[in-house]
């Protein structure tokens, strides 16, 4: 990836973040080149996961991330990848908490959507192919 290409990464919430990095990692096969980064009382406070060209970034909250009760529309983050039906098959062989199946939607996007420990919801989606 070129270092000055524009690009966007969201900074999802984690109660822990060591445990989130382990979950991206054996779930979506994202890694954390640069390790988990430390606060001032040396405890575990962010990572820099990547998975090809996407970046996620998970930094510690003290609280719960999310509220106990969400939309089923609600979500925190919007991947294109090119490997969609990959990952989605993925996600289903490893028990991922999976919130929509994957499916072409109406927006023109074959796409699902997942949740993660922490309960943020994540999109990966591509141009429909029937639509291309």
């Amino acid at each position: 990836m070129h270092k000055n290409k524009a690009r966007v990464a969201p900074v999802l919430g984690a109660e822990n973040v060591p445990e989130s990095v382990n979950w991206y990692n054996d779930n979506l096969n994202f890694t954390c080149p640069g390790g988990i980064f430390t606060g001032m009382d040396n405890n575990p406070v962010y990572a820099v996961l990547k998975r090809a060209d996407l970046e996620i970034h998970i930094q510690i909250r003290r609280r719960s991330p999310q509220p106990n009760h969400r939309e089923p529309i609600e979500s925190d983050a919007y991947f294109f990848t090119a490997d969609t039906k990959a990952l989605y098959q993925r996600c289903k062989s490893r028990g991922v908490k999976i919130i929509r199946a994957i499916d072409d939607s109406p927006y023109g996007l074959t796409d699902f959507c997942i949740e993660d420990l922490a309960g943020n919801r994540l999109n990966f989606g591509w141009e429909s192919e029937h639509l291309t």
